[in-house]
């Protein structure tokens, strides 16, 4: 598990993705921090098509977020963890150098 500032850092990272308090983003900050380290949260029309993300990415929303994972953590780990912490999954990629999460809101399934 990732000491305090670590996850604070990643806790603003989320800020813009999923428009909660901080004390929910906090709690989502610590939970990835212990897998990895959030690369990409909510990005601009310009910054998506940059990066090669989809027309109709979640990131466009800010209901995604991309991880980075440490060595030894698998893409399933992260998955299951958020999944049992209650956060409702739209989308669950591995790819390859990272993980991406799209976020719905409770009670939406995909």
């Amino acid at each position: 598990p990732a000491n305090a500032a670590s996850s604070a850092g990643n806790a603003d990272a989320l800020l813009a993705v999923l428009g909660s308090s901080s004390a929910h983003l906090l709690g989502l900050a610590r939970i990835l921090s212990a897998y990895g380290t959030v690369t990409s949260g909510f990005r601009s029309v310009t910054h998506n098509r940059r990066v090669g993300g989809m027309p109709n990415s979640y990131h466009l929303i800010g209901r995604a977020i991309d991880v980075a994972r440490r060595p030894g953590v698998s893409h399933r780990m992260l998955d299951i963890a958020l999944r049992r912490a209650g956060y409702v999954l739209v989308e669950s990629l591995d790819e390859g150098d990272h993980s991406h999460f799209a976020f719905g809101r409770p009670g939406e399934d995909k």
